[in-house]
């Protein structure tokens, strides 16, 4: 996100995030999951959580993270978010239970 790191913490998070509204431009992110659970990592382009409802709402990227994985992601040219980044942490792939005890992330 050019120069930008948007710093997202499920452990204080109970379903979706809203990180930043308008146009953005995602180059990378780093995951850090610190329980043994795997998860998925949900973005959304919505400029707000209202607008995204967990299990009909279709994710933009779903990203998996296994437990207890340290990783990053490059995302080649970049993922653009036109209306704004929001991001959830589930327990399935496009699931509606949020996995709000594992998930930290940056994205950049």
């Amino acid at each position: 996100m050019a120069g930008t790191s948007l710093y997202f913490d499920a452990l204080n998070a109970s379903a979706q995030v809203l990180l930043g509204k308008a146009v953005n431009l995602m180059d990378g992110i780093i995951f850090n999951n610190v329980t043994g659970a795997a998860s998925f990592v949900q973005f959304f382009d919505a400029s707000s959580t209202a607008n995204v409802i967990l299990g009909t709402t279709l994710p933009y990227a779903i990203y998996p993270v296994s437990g207890g994985d340290n990783d990053s992601i490059r995302v080649g040219k970049g993922l653009q978010f036109f209306r704004g980044i929001t991001v959830a942490s589930t327990t399935t792939t496009t699931g509606t239970a949020a996995a709000s005890t594992n998930i930290q992330l940056v994205i950049e």
